[in-house]
């Protein structure tokens, strides 16, 4: 029976583990910060850069993350970046997809802090879904394999 409760322990604390929230700082200005939309830079949310704007995200799987951003944080600027307009003028019809739009390599050191494996470091040029929950959006990215 003694071992069965540390088996089942085990397993709880290994789940959790894996679904744990992580914050980072991103720029999503765009390619090198001077324009067009997608990821610019990460770094992990020790650091103080006021360009960036701080997310949470969650791994989802070994190359899978998702960002949850708080839309009424961001200025209007930042909305019609992120959405194409302005949050409050959003619809039930409107398909949302986050644009990046250059290939954009994750430095190993932001990969080990999400625990996603450090050999998947390429996000590809492209969209990726954003789902819309109460006050939150989400935005699903996956990521390549990076020689």
């Amino acid at each position: 029976m003694t071992k069965i409760i540390i088996l089942i322990s085990s397993l709880l604390l290994s789940i959790l583990s894996f679904a744990q929230t992580k914050t980072i700082q991103v720029d999503i200005r765009g390619v090198n910060c001077h324009g067009g939309s997608g990821l610019c830079s990460i770094e992990p949310s020790t650091s103080k850069n006021s360009n960036m704007i701080t997310y949470n995200t969650t791994k989802i799987a070994f190359n899978k993350m998702t960002f949850e951003i708080e839309p009424n944080n961001l200025t209007i600027e930042e909305q019609k970046t992120m959405f194409g307009k302005e949050y409050s003028k959003l619809t039930a019809a409107d398909e949302l997809m986050f644009m990046q739009d250059q290939d954009f390599i994750f430095d190993i050191d932001t990969l080990l802090y999400l625990d996603l494996d450090p050999a998947y470091r390429l996000l590809k040029r492209g969209t990726y879904p954003i789902t819309v929950t109460k006050d939150k959006v989400h935005v699903t990215f996956t990521l390549s394999y990076q020689k």
